[in-house]
């Protein structure tokens, strides 16, 4: 806090305590009644929130032992060898080659070359390197 907010407390402070001296027997007596009265109701929620711990937390843990216990001794949801075996996927081998050739037609950027890429796919799987060779010179 700063200087000022300090004052301001011990000032606010010193008010409240005078005032509370000045007040007559009736009043603070009303008062003090008043303040005995919520510390007994705030001992007895106290009490009814430790009673509520006491008896429901341990009663809920052991719950959750007890179904982690059956959940592990089962095997619940735990997959056997065959059901993970099928549902493994095969993945196809690649060429290396056929990656560069990936990466040089996508350094280029040129979207004319990923657009016809089936095209490009079917002639280099119909035609032989020395055909493939001799159509790109002619269209030069």
């Amino acid at each position: 806090m700063s200087a000022a907010d300090e004052a301001f407390v011990e000032q606010a402070g010193r008010m409240l305590r005078d005032g509370a001296q000045a007040l007559d027997a009736s009043t603070r007596s009303r008062l003090n009644r008043t303040r005995q009265k919520a510390l007994l109701e705030l001992r007895e929620h106290s009490r009814i929130r430790l009673w509520i711990a006491d008896q429901w937390v341990p009663a809920f843990g052991a719950a959750m032992v007890a179904l982690l216990v059956a959940g592990l001794w089962f095997g619940v949801g735990l997959p056997t060898g065959r059901e993970t075996n099928s549902r493994q996927t095969t993945v196809a081998p690649t060429d290396p080659g056929e990656l560069l050739d990936l990466d040089m037609l996508l350094a280029d950027e040129s979207l004319e070359m990923i657009e016809e890429l089936e095209f490009y796919l079917w002639m280099d799987a119909e035609l032989t390197p020395e055909q493939l060779e001799a159509e790109l010179e002619s269209t030069g």
